[in-house]
């Protein structure tokens, strides 16, 4: 078994294993940008370790950007708290701030070709309506079949209204 697939299952365990309540965050993965080498996602990590009741799983690398994690019982973080912590990161590499992205997936629907056909028209719009989040960064990646919804450093996104712009889309 692959070392993401346990740790999903630890961070299942510790969270409570139960599915999380409407609008409470899940567990999610990150895509952080301005991982240069291995220091800065040390320090990217330490950072989000000071996050009360917060599980990391993963921690990113400049192979591998993405960092899995999910509140623990007590959590009141929120997407807009991870993005401002993740951007106010003092890294070594530091030629621009480290940025997050929230990664949604839609591997398993019925229709991959019509989901990626309307998320490609109606992306930005949606991601304009959404609080803390930046419009024009947020991508498609059709390789993965992930949505990319760029975190502004800001802080102000919210899960539920990222769940609720995009409510068929997945989080693992």
């Amino acid at each position: 078994m692959s070392a993401a697939i346990v740790s999903a299952f630890v961070l299942a365990a510790l969270a409570g294993g139960d599915d999380p309540p409407l609008g409470k965050m899940p567990m999610v993965t990150l895509r952080i940008d301005g991982v240069h080498d291995e220091a800065d996602g040390r320090a990217i990590l330490s950072a989000l370790e000071h996050i009360p009741n917060i599980k990391l799983a993963t921690r990113p690398t400049p192979s591998k950007p993405l960092v899995l994690l999910g509140p623990l019982r007590g959590a009141t973080f929120d997407l807009g708290d991870l993005a401002r912590t993740v951007a106010a990161t003092q890294t070594t590499g530091q030629r621009a701030a480290p940025s997050a992205a929230l990664v949604l997936f839609y591997k398993h629907h019925r229709d991959v070709a019509q989901t990626e056909a309307r998320l490609g028209q109606s992306l930005e719009a949606t991601c304009r309506k959404l609080k803390g989040v930046d419009a024009a960064k947020c991508r498609v990646d059709a390789a993965r079949k992930e949505v990319h919804i760029q975190l502004d450093g800001k802080g102000g996104a919210k899960w539920a209204d990222v769940k609720e712009a995009f409510p068929d889309l997945e989080v693992d």
